[in-house]
């Protein structure tokens, strides 16, 4: 699938190299449950896990995002409960890529592509309350926030405030979320690539 600027794939140990840049760095990682990692083989053991655990063999879910043929990134939504179309929500980028609104266009194009494969899908989505950031793309998106979990991130002895966040499209009707991505259709690579 294609934005703007960035071309989004299924996420392949192909995107290995680069991913260990994102999941090797504290910053990226520090508001999510992922550890940090220290090796190339737990980056890999990272995107096996995805795949195995996480993908959803009728729709690629979860991406690396490329910018210049480098992944830069991942987001996706992953799978909750297929039958009541219920996914979470997430992305995660390199530091240098940070500020580039990166995370608006990818974020709109998942939306955008969500919608087109899972029409009734709910769309669930957390971030700590220090992350403005993810905050102000998740409310823009048109996400709401449904609840505020005191102390309800715990990582390493970090405990911070949670935003629990919730998008249905059926409450979302006069949204331009889903028409204004610049979203250019199917995952550039099929499902065979992630196997």
């Amino acid at each position: 699938m294609r934005t703007k600027s960035l071309i989004l794939e299924p996420i392949n140990l192909i995107y290995s190299k680069d991913l260990f840049e994102l999941w090797s760095d504290y910053d990226v990682i520090k508001y999510t449950y992922a550890p940090q990692i220290k090796t190339q083989k737990e980056c890999d053991e990272r995107i096996k896990m995805f795949i195995d655990k996480y993908t959803d063999w009728d729709c690629p879910n979860n991406f690396a995002v490329l910018l210049d043929c480098k992944a830069i990134g991942i987001a996706g939504f992953p799978v909750i409960n297929k039958e009541r179309f219920e996914f979470g929500f997430y992305y995660h980028f390199i530091k240098r890529c940070w500020g580039k609104g990166y995370a608006s266009e990818v974020a709109r194009a998942l939306m955008e592509y969500i919608y087109k494969n899972y029409n009734e899908a709910i769309i669930y989505a957390d971030a700590v309350v220090i992350n403005p950031a993810s905050i102000k793309v998740l409310t823009k998106l048109g996400f709401e926030q449904t609840k505020l979990d005191e102390n309800g991130f715990n990582k390493n002895g970090l405990e911070l405030d949670l935003i629990h966040f919730k998008f249905e499209k059926s409450k979302n009707k006069g949204s331009d979320v889903l028409s204004s991505s610049g979203f250019a259709g199917q995952p550039t690579s099929s499902n065979n690539a992630l196997a």
